[in-house]
């Protein structure tokens, strides 16, 4: 059964995917590797909270490794809105 909780972090997750910063093709490699290390770290937690919500453990290391790059990339001005929006789906999950 899916309980509050879940619907919360269920919710974050779609709000933080809905994000679309993909660069354009006249972006510089550097803004092609940072939005190449912002996916996957955006699948890493993606996943963990699928596997939260389906009764799954939560690979705590995995997120906590996830929103380390979530934090470098805001300081380096990344979409921080993005950025923001994936930080609290890593704060709820690390928060269960």
């Amino acid at each position: 059964m899916v309980g509050p909780r879940d619907m919360e972090l269920q919710a974050a997750l779609d709000a933080a995917d809905a994000y679309s910063s993909q660069p354009d093709d006249q972006a510089s490699a550097d803004e092609w590797e940072k939005w190449m290390e912002l996916q996957g770290a955006a699948s890493t937690v993606a996943g963990c909270v699928q596997s939260v919500v389906a009764g799954g453990q939560l690979d705590r290391e995995a997120v906590v490794e996830a929103g380390l790059l979530f934090d470098g990339l805001h300081r380096m001005g990344w979409h921080r809105e993005e950025i923001a929006a994936w930080g609290r789906v890593r704060d709820l999950l690390l928060a269960r």
